[in-house]
């Protein structure tokens, strides 16, 4: 629980110092033996080196983006390693972030094209459905209110303590189906890409939070370090054609993985843990999350579908 707890702790330095969450993949800036500026797309784990004192690898990761370097630097990144995971490489993370539906901006979640379809617009343009987005958008006249989710946004909503930040994902043997196991926070293959920085979310194929596509990342076959909806339909969060229980975060603690909150509580999360409280604890926003279905009341009441779900009950967390 330490280095989770280091981890949380590094995730909130970062906001209160940007004033937002991480995202997911955003964007820095690296200096070329040729005098110029590469824009690098990175992960949110790369975001947060300084704050967990891993300036050294910070450093190693952008001479390897400058071709200056072609090797990973030697020795362990105990604080991205379960304690209680199997055993790990060096460029393996154990943990993943809440990334809502994690469906990129403005383009249409089964092609990653852009689209200017308003139902994708709208949806996206609303912080409420992760923590953790999309910072690589370079659309005209973009709300970026989705992109730039902050602390204090989250407390006048549904309140820090009531949204996921942050998970251990690291079991020896993970039911089929289940979020890979086996993320890595720097790709350091010497092949093409060079290297792809970004790994880790649920790799099956059409539904929303699949994030695969090339179409609006360079030419990284991206993926997320991140935990996301599995499917859920938050018009009717119990339908079984929608529910996808076994892809959620596991690890080697018997039925479940802790997690940690935005107010950096901690919890144990089951793992058969109720679908609409799961989709609840990951929204920071209830009422806020686009449907395209009218009425527009956010998730909705699985029993009375013209209202919005009850509040959140954390007497749920244990079913």
């Amino acid at each position: 629980m330490n280095n989770q707890h280091q981890i949380g702790l590094a995730i909130s330095i970062y906001s209160d110092r940007q004033n937002c969450y991480p995202g997911y993949v955003s964007s820095m800036n690296i200096p070329q033996p040729s005098g110029t500026i590469t824009p690098i797309p990175i992960n949110w784990w790369i975001s947060i080196l300084p704050d967990i004192e891993g300036s050294a690898f910070l450093q190693a990761f952008k001479e390897f983006e400058a071709k200056t370097r072609t090797t990973f630097p030697g020795g362990l990144m105990r604080i991205a390693v379960c304690p209680s995971g199997p055993p790990a490489a060096p460029n393996v993370l154990h943990y993943r972030v809440n990334v809502g539906r994690a469906t990129p901006n403005y383009v249409t979640p089964a092609t990653g094209a852009v689209t200017t379809d308003t139902k994708y617009i709208k949806a996206q343009a609303i912080p409420a459905e992760g923590v953790f987005a999309n910072q690589l958008v370079s659309v005209a006249n973009e709300d970026m209110s989705r992109s730039r989710i902050s602390q204090s946004f989250i407390s006048s909503k549904d309140g820090t303590t009531n949204t996921l930040m942050l998970a251990e994902n690291s079991a020896t043997v993970a039911p089929p189906g289940a979020f890979p196991q086996d993320g890595i926070w720097w790709n350091t293959s010497t092949t093409s890409p060079f290297p792809a920085p970004c790994s880790g979310i649920y790799n099956g194929t059409t539904q929303e939070g699949n994030i695969t596509t090339t179409t609006y990342q360079s030419s990284n076959d991206f993926t997320v370090l991140g935990f996301n909806w599995c499917g859920i339909d938050p018009t009717k969060p119990y339908d079984s054609s929608n529910m996808h229980a076994l892809q959620k975060i596991y690890s080697n603690h018997p039925q479940g993985s802790y997690v940690t909150f935005c107010g950096e509580n901690t919890a144990f999360l089951r793992a058969d843990i109720d679908q609409l409280v799961y989709l609840q604890l990951m929204c920071p926003w209830d009422a806020g999350v686009y449907t395209g279905a009218s009425p527009e009341i956010g998730i909705r009441n699985p029993i009375d579908s013209t209202k919005p779900c009850d509040p959140f009950d954390e007497t749920n967390l244990s079913r």
